[in-house]
């Protein structure tokens, strides 16, 4: 335990009470403020991580290699600890190349446990094969030869565990639910419910996905949008009526298109030892409309509602998903209905403008919101809005199974390659964003940025939460690895922050675009194959004072 309390003294924020209380000069005074004061504010980081997902594993474990295990990091998660949950996710070329950034032997053992999917297939909702069929192996193949590397599909669950595995012990704190933070020139004090110690931090990393509560204090920019669609999943061993390895098979009237109609898949994932035994996934994805007609009440109110996780005596989320797709084929609903309740997961999809730079607001309180109060709402304040569908989002619902703390899991394949991908509704232009943050990095007394103020900073889906499009996970740990070069060039500083920022913006941006599943082949291996990473486990002298993580990016 940190027990400088003259350091600790300089954060009167945090522990305001003792100090105004304490006007008397006695030693057993003295001594029972320096315990007090020990007991609010328990250590001093250089980095403090809110959320325990892959993202947030990430960001600790490029920390690490980058400036080396004397490095002050910690990872607070508000789970008790991990458990089995989640599907799986597409590994892209992108991540792979992020990964061997922060530890080849991290990326190895990634590799170890994948699987590959090579090819989809379509089925109506009769059950009856469309004749829709396509192949990734050739193509997959040509870039394999070229690059040396192959997507592949691993559990999200394994993903978490094996970053987890890789970090320093006693990294990560569970059962650690923030509260608020407070602000001061050096850094930010962390507060957490039930009185825990307060921790303060050089810098603060917001990897606390869809409703960050750090960006809700940071920002204070409102809910992300809601997406109108719901989806649920679950991880199942092999059964009859699966498909076999490396294949993905798809359910949905094809007639169908974008996110107006409900579709099913079911496809096989990479897995650890002591979770092989359920290495397939269902995945079953609804509209509002359709969720409603069947009678399932569905509240997309952020502040309100939490990811519905079924359990042995309820089985909600199960039984929610039976009624809602209660006419899709026999052998598909009998998959569904013998999963296990407890590992069925139940959520809304929501998004965030990547333009949607917050406009200077009033301080609000420090406290974040809790989310069991239900004040006044307004629709463009406190509650997520259904954003338009369109025929390339359901498109872009590939083997992307995760975008920050909750994974999103799909390998729905285009039906009509010529449609050419279109941009995610809301997304704002790269040059305008990088106009915006310069302006705001000039304009009152602490710096601030698209995704952040001062020393507080995003990444992952708190930063640009999107629909499953391939590129959730691959984009949270390629933040990880840009992030922790920018702190090993300039510090834990705000300008780190915000040079983090600016080279992060058009490269999330464009990736969204141009590296989803359903981008051309071409635009595969421009942005994401042929781009790398600066190592961050190399001794680097004198690259540091090259300004940019990433090599062979055009935007």
């Amino acid at each position: 335990m940190h027990l400088n309390v003259a350091a600790n003294l300089q954060h009167p924020a945090a522990f305001g009470t003792i100090i105004s209380s304490s006007n008397r000069r006695k030693r057993s005074t003295h001594a029972t403020l320096t315990l007090r004061c020990a007991q609010i504010v328990s250590s001093e980081l250089d980095v403090a991580i809110v959320g325990g997902g892959p993202g947030g594993l990430a960001s600790a474990a490029a920390i690490v290699s980058a400036l080396g295990n004397g490095v002050r990091v910690k990872v607070y998660e508000s789970m008790k600890g991990y458990r089995l949950q989640g599907s799986g996710v597409g590994l892209n070329a992108n991540a792979q190349r992020a990964l061997e950034a922060i530890d080849p032997d991290l990326l190895a053992r990634f590799r170890c446990h994948g699987t590959l999917v090579n090819s989809s297939k379509l089925f109506n909702l009769q059950g009856d094969f469309t004749g829709q069929y396509r192949s990734f192996k050739e193509d997959q193949a040509k870039l394999e030869d070229k690059y040396g590397i192959r997507p592949f599909v691993l559990g999200w669950h394994e993903i978490r565990q094996l970053l987890y595995e890789h970090l320093p012990p006693d990294l990560v704190e569970f059962d650690k639910q923030l509260t608020h933070y407070d602000s001061d020139k050096d850094g930010v004090t962390l507060h957490f419910d039930r009185g825990q110690p307060s921790v303060h931090a050089k810098v603060l990393v917001g990897a606390d996905g869809y409703f960050s509560k750090v960006r809700a204090q940071c920002l204070d920019d409102g809910p992300p949008q809601f997406a109108n669609m719901v989806m649920w999943r679950a991880r199942i061993g092999w059964q009859e009526g699966m498909p076999e390895p490396n294949v993905s098979m798809g359910y949905r009237d094809p007639a169908s298109t974008g996110l107006s109609h409900p579709f099913a898949m079911i496809f096989q994932m990479g897995t650890l030892e002591k979770s092989k035994d359920r290495s397939w996934t269902w995945i079953l994805a609804a509209p509002m409309e359709t969720v409603q007609k069947a009678g399932v009440d569905f509240n997309p109110d952020t502040r309100t509602v939490t990811a519905i996780q079924g359990d042995a005596a309820s089985g909600n989320a199960l039984e929610n998903a039976m009624r809602v797709f209660a006419d899709f084929p026999q052998p598909l609903l009998d998959i569904v209905k013998s999963t296990d309740p407890t590992t069925v997961t139940q959520h809304g999809l929501y998004i965030r403008a990547l333009g949607s730079a917050p406009e200077p607001k009033a301080p609000a309180s420090s406290a974040v919101q809790d989310s069991s109060q239900s004040p006044t709402q307004t629709p463009d304040q406190t509650s997520p809005q259904p954003i338009a569908s369109s025929a390339a989002q359901t498109q872009q619902l590939g083997h992307e199974q995760d975008s920050g703390r909750q994974p999103h899991q799909s390998s729905q394949t285009r039906t009509d390659s010529q449609d050419p991908p279109q941009e995610p509704p809301g997304m704002g232009d790269a040059q305008r964003q990088e106009s915006y943050l310069g302006q705001r990095q000039t304009s009152g007394q602490e710096s601030e940025g698209v995704w952040g103020r001062g020393r507080v900073i995003l990444l992952g889906d708190a930063a640009h939460a999107t629909i499953p499009n391939g590129q959730g996970l691959c984009l949270a740990v390629e933040d990880a690895v840009v992030l922790a070069w920018h702190l090993r060039r300039q510090g834990f500083t705000p300008q780190a922050l915000r040079s983090y920022e600016q080279e992060r913006l058009p490269r999330v941006k464009m990736i969204h675009v141009k590296g989803v599943d359903s981008a051309t082949v071409e635009d595969k291996e421009k942005y994401l194959f042929k781009p790398t990473f600066k190592p961050l486990w190399q001794d680097q002298a004198g690259q540091n004072d090259t300004p940019t993580c990433i090599v062979g990016f055009d935007p």
